[in-house]
């Protein structure tokens, strides 16, 4: 049997890794996807709220490292698309 301290912590390497999961999917989709402005606030928003509800003690950590990601997706689509143009 699990000791208390044990599971704990695997139920947070869980709920870290759905959040890391659900940071790719949307690094993905900004990266692909011709979504307006409006839809990529929302879509980031999102995701800012599966963090909110996996991992509430590290939002700010997702603003540090997540946000810029994301930015970094959009600018590679918008580069990727202008240059194809």
């Amino acid at each position: 049997m699990e000791e208390p301290d044990e599971a704990a912590a695997q139920r947070q390497r869980r709920r870290r890794r759905a959040l890391q999961r659900v940071a790719a999917r949307v690094e993905a989709l900004l990266r692909t996807t011709d979504f307006t402005e409006s839809q990529r606030r929302h879509l980031i928003a999102d995701a800012r709220e599966a963090c909110q509800l996996l991992c509430p003690d590290k939002l700010d950590v997702f603003d540090m490292i997540y946000v810029p990601r994301f930015e970094k997706a959009i600018q590679h689509y918008q580069q990727t698309h202008r240059d194809a143009s």
